[in-house]
Formats: structure tokens, C-alpha cells, sequence
């Protein structure tokens, strides 16, 4: 990745909802329980996901019912922490696969419908 490909990805990193994003879906979730969980716009929270999907951030892993009986998709951080070292003209980005199990569908299932 050139020094100018780094610096978008810091620029999008760096974007308030999507860290606040990226710390949310740690475990699955739908784009509707982050908008409510988190305050942010339904309108926001669907572009900010699109480019945390498109810079690899951020994967679909199933799909569940809404309380309105649709169809919709979860989506889980594929990172758990990211580290950005600045060292005099070099950007060095880490990014730390996020390991956190998934639970069992069905014991999911259950607690949403608790």
C-alpha cells in the first residue's frame, strides 16, 4: 500500500461513526440495533457500513428476522483493534483480526427473543 493509500484508510479510520461502529459490531449485529444502540442517523449508519465493507473492515456473517418479520443482514468487525504508527514520512497500519467467538444461532436467536 503507497503512503497515500495509508493516509485514506487513517481519513476513514478515522471518521467518528466508524470507530464507533467498529467497536460496537464486535459481535453481530444489524445495521438497525447499531443505529439504535449508538444514536447515529439510519441514512449515515447504512454509508458508513457500506465503506467500512468496502475497505475490508467489516463482514456480512448471517441474516436474522426484524421485529417487523424482514429479512435482514448481521454484520460483525472483522478487526479488533487497529494501531496507526507515524514514523517521520512512513504510516504504518496494524490491524488485529478480531477472534471473538460467535455464539451458537440458536442461543442467539433465543436471547433476541427474550
Amino acid at each position: 500500500m503507497d503512503s497515500s493509500d495509508d493516509i485514506g484508510l487513517v481519513r476513514k479510520i478515522g471518521n467518528k461513526y466508524n470507530i464507533e461502529i467498529l467497536s460496537e459490531i464486535q459481535d453481530r449485529k444489524t445495521v438497525g440495533k447499531v443505529t439504535e444502540s449508538l444514536d447515529i442517523p439510519i441514512a449515515t449508519c447504512y454509508r458508513r457500513f457500506d465503506e467500512l465493507k468496502e475497505i475490508g473492515l467489516v463482514e456480512e456473517v448471517g441474516r436474522t428476522l426484524s421485529e417487523k418479520g424482514g429479512d435482514v443482514k448481521l454484520y460483525r468487525s472483522k478487526v479488533s483493534q487497529i494501531k496507526i504508527n507515524l514514523n517521520n514520512d512512513d504510516i504504518e497500519i496494524e490491524l488485529e483480526e478480531n477472534k471473538k467467538e460467535e455464539k451458537d444461532h440458536l442461543a442467539e436467536l433465543w436471547d433476541d427473543l427474550k
